[in-house]
């Protein structure tokens, strides 16, 4: 749960409870009731504080925005590896006539959360999804 509240701290709450409700099982629906978010935070002063001026100097809000899509709680807002590609803060970085994309199909994760396994079973499990 503590993860969760994590998220939901640095997060827009009411777009994730929304964007979620109808994409969680039970017991994903009831956790998201129980979690109560005690304090907002802003993404900026998670990343940054007083102490990290060299840090500051190289910030922009292109980063901050960039940073906040990758760590977008909703799986649908949340940016892919191609709109990452994309943002305006990497864009210097990457040039797509020189790059090439996937065109296969996404893989689909059915695997569910509710069983627990040790990190090599789901590993195996993942893996022989993908042959």
């Amino acid at each position: 749960m503590n993860q969760l509240e994590k998220i939901l701290e640095i997060s827009n709450e009411d777009q994730v409870r929304e964007g979620t409700a109808n994409n969680l099982d039970p017991i994903g629906k009831l956790m998201m009731r129980a979690i109560r978010v005690r304090r907002r935070l802003n993404l900026r002063d998670v990343l940054f504080d007083e102490h990290a001026a060299t840090v500051q100097r190289h910030f922009n809000e292109e980063m901050l925005d960039f940073i906040g899509n990758l760590l977008c709680f909703e799986p649908l807002l949340r940016f892919n590896a191609e709109s990452a590609l994309a943002h305006s803060w990497l864009s210097d970085f990457h040039d797509p006539r020189n790059e090439s994309t996937y065109e296969g199909s996404i893989l689909k994760q059915t695997l569910s959360d509710n069983r627990r396994r040790s990190i090599q079973r789901y590993r195996q499990e993942l893996d022989s999804m993908s042959n």
